[in-house]
């Protein structure tokens, strides 16, 4: 019965802690969109094998098109910089 309470209590615990990490991003996502809310911001991530998603904004200025998880971005000079750095330490 105790090893049930505990594994229960294990699991809520990993819960409340990926629910916290989710809020912490969005409202950084959030806040960083509301200082210029015509550039469109996507983050996701993965946290003990399941995905996270947030984004706000549009693709770009010229449509109204939202902004959603299977949406396309191209790699410009700093994202470059930025993608290689995250592969090399994914293979790490």
């Amino acid at each position: 019965m105790k090893i049930k309470i505990m594994l229960s209590l294990l699991c809520f615990s990993n819960m409340v802690a990926a629910q916290k990490i989710t809020e912490q991003i969005d409202s950084i996502v959030k806040a960083y969109h509301n200082i210029n809310p015509d550039i469109g911001i996507s983050v996701g991530f993965i946290h003990q094998n399941q995905e996270y998603y947030t984004a706000y904004g549009n693709l770009s200025r010229e449509n109204d098109i939202a902004i959603n998880k299977n949406s396309v971005f191209e790699l410009g000079s700093i994202t470059k910089i930025i993608t290689a750095n995250l592969i090399a330490q994914a293979a790490m």
